[in-house]
């Protein structure tokens, strides 16, 4: 039986500039979504759009975690920059992951945004935070 084409967190760390690495446990969810302004630029007298091109070009990243206690442990404030990793495995065809097939989803310029905190007498807690990846000449993030 051969591996399926899925993929599940393996896991996910934070490194602010000039601090030190943050690993995030209990992850329920690692995501990333791409955005970028596309703009049409016509000149005199003509009907046809001569060029598109893109500006504002940033990649939002949204971890998610059963462990809401790292909403307060965290020593990254929001708006703290740094290197975000989120590491995503290959799905075996049984139990576990693929060996060797990881995905390394690096973004050298990452922003923590808000936080989102709760806990609950009923379940497990959860905790929402958002990255926002720039570019400053060398990508908005590099996947290995």
């Amino acid at each position: 039986m051969t591996a399926a084409v899925t993929w599940g967190i393996k896991s996910c760390t934070f490194t602010p500039a000039g601090g030190t690495l943050e690993s995030f446990t209990d992850l329920t969810d690692m995501s990333f979504d791409d955005s970028i302004n596309l703009q049409e630029l016509l000149t005199d007298n003509n009907v046809n759009i001569n060029l598109v091109f893109g500006t504002g070009g940033k990649t939002e990243c949204t971890i998610k975690s059963t462990d809401s206690s790292l909403g307060w442990r965290s020593t990254s404030p929001p708006g703290t920059a740094g290197i975000l990793v989120m590491v995503f495995g290959k799905r075996a065809a049984g139990k576990g992951y693929v060996a060797a097939a990881d995905k390394t989803f690096t973004a050298s310029n990452a922003v923590m945004g808000k936080r989102s905190v709760s806990a609950s007498a009923a379940s497990a807690g959860s905790l929402d935070i958002p990255f926002t990846c720039f570019d400053t000449g060398s990508g908005l993030f590099a996947i290995t």
